[in-house]
This record gives C-alpha cells, sequence and structure tokens, in this order.
C-alpha cells in the first residue's frame, strides 16, 4: 500500500492477497507490518480493533496505516464510555496468547462504508482462533448503534461530528 496516503494504491496493492483469502474461504487479510512480518496493522482496507480484557487496541499510526474518520470516532466514543483505548504496536503472538487465555473479547474493522465489521475468526499458521464464539461482540454493537445513530440524526452528537447545510 500507501502507507498514510489516501490513494487508489492503498486498495489495488491489497487485491490479489484478497483474492487468494477468498478462494482458501476467508472474507479478508490481516495485515502484519511488511518488515517484521508480526505486528498488526489493518484488516482487508480497514482499520483494525482488538479488545484484549478490558482495553481496546489499535495500531498506532506510524506512517504505514491510513488515518481513519471511523477510526477516530471509535477512540472517541470508546473513551467516552470509559473504556481504555490504546494506541500501539500490536504484535500477533499476542493476539493469539490472548485468545488461549480467554482475554481476547472481539476484534472489529472500522471504515467508513462498513462502519464497524465485527471479526469471528482468525486463521494464523494454519490454526484457527475463534474470537466471541465467531459473533458480533456487544462493543462492535454498541459502537455501530452510536456511529450509525449519529449520522442518521437519530442520536445526539456531542462531539461535533454533523454539520447542518442550509
Amino acid at each position: 500500500g500507501m502507507g498514510a496516503v489516501k490513494t487508489a494504491g492503498n486498495y489495488a496493492a491489497s487485491l490479489l492477497a484478497a483474492h487468494e483469502a477468498q478462494k482458501k474461504g476467508f472474507t479478508q487479510v490481516l495485515w502484519l507490518d511488511g518488515i517484521h512480518r508480526q505486528y498488526v496493522e489493518e484488516v482487508g482496507t480497514m482499520n483494525v480493533f482488538f479488545l484484549i480484557g478490558k482495553e481496546l487496541i489499535t495500531p498506532h499510526l506510524g506512517g504505514t496505516i491510513l488515518a481513519g474518520v471511523t477510526r477516530d470516532s471509535v477512540i472517541q466514543l470508546a473513551k467516552d464510555w470509559g473504556i481504555k483505548v490504546t494506541e500501539r504496536k500490536l504484535h500477533m503472538d499476542e493476539v493469539v496468547e490472548a485468545a488461549a487465555k480467554g482475554t481476547l473479547k472481539e476484534a472489529f474493522g472500522t471504515g467508513t462504508a462498513a462502519v464497524i465489521s465485527p471479526i469471528g475468526l482468525l486463521h494464523h499458521k494454519g490454526k484457527d482462533i475463534i474470537i466471541n464464539k465467531n459473533k458480533p461482540g456487544e462493543l462492535s454493537l454498541m459502537l455501530y448503534d452510536a456511529i450509525t445513530g449519529i449520522q442518521y440524526g437519530e442520536k445526539p452528537d456531542k462531539f461535533g461530528w454533523i454539520t447542518k447545510i442550509k
């Protein structure tokens, strides 16, 4: 991809890998960093979040990840709800270990079109990791309802995200 720059290259570079994943029965690709191939970066063309224990973790914006409006909205909402949000490097081994311990509660992608896209299964090094019994989690559903509710004017916008045009 093109890193933190919004260009067609961000999407074009992902098409072959997505096609290969779909041939194997998967919906999307979880991207790891290009240097070490160990740190989570994005899912498909979306920003990604993991709820491990009571901490919501998303990769930090270090130049290789495109900042997203929906990503920022999730961070603001979660913090407003009292959820600890951390932007940092997240090693894939940490995700695997959290799943084994039972502390990986949810995972989801965020993007303009999808808003919130829950991740129910990760396939890593030949093994399946089932997240939340392969169902959307409570936080994912709450975030989706809150964001779309604000977008459609059905919920109050205390963040100043909506601009009325006369």
